[in-house]
């Protein structure tokens, strides 16, 4: 969520969706690869022309060090940190043994309308996608994690 001091009934919202493979580097780092045809970012801000719109999102992610370890209220934790070192939200096992959605390109399409609109393979991927909320950073760890 984004506020907006001036404008309080003008809250934008983003939601970022990207799923794909990982991979284990020799320094201990991570790198997230995702399915290209799939990311998504959807921002709804109810004060602009568009007040919805749905595009195409790919990056690759470089996650410099990560380490598991027990929450004394929540249970286990990991904590993934970013290119730069900087710690990332910390994530928090939700289901065991592993349920991970999905392990595979979803898109028939890839293109979305520059006006967001999408076709029904979009509207697929974005029914299965929103639900699902995972992201390559929950497929590190081997299991289904809530952000």
């Amino acid at each position: 969520m984004v506020a907006n001091g001036t404008q309080p009934n003008c809250i934008q919202g983003v939601v970022v969706w990207q799923h794909g493979t990982w991979e284990s580097l020799s320094n201990g780092s991570i790198v997230g690869n995702p399915f290209a045809p799939d990311g998504r970012i959807q921002v709804q801000n109810p004060c602009a022309r568009q007040s919805n719109v749905i595009t195409q999102f790919n990056t690759t992610l470089l996650f410099s060090s990560w380490r598991i370890f027990s929450d004394p209220q929540r249970g286990p934790k990991l904590q993934l940190y970013a290119f730069d070192g900087a710690p990332l939200s910390p994530m928090f096992l939700k289901a065991n043994p592993p349920n991970m959605l999905p392990t595979q390109t979803l898109s028939a399409n890839s293109s979305v309308g520059g006006d967001g609109t999408r076709g029904a393979a979009q509207e697929n991927v974005a029914r299965i996608g929103w639900m699902a909320l995972l992201t390559v950073t929950g497929a590190v760890a081997g299991v289904a994690l809530l952000l």
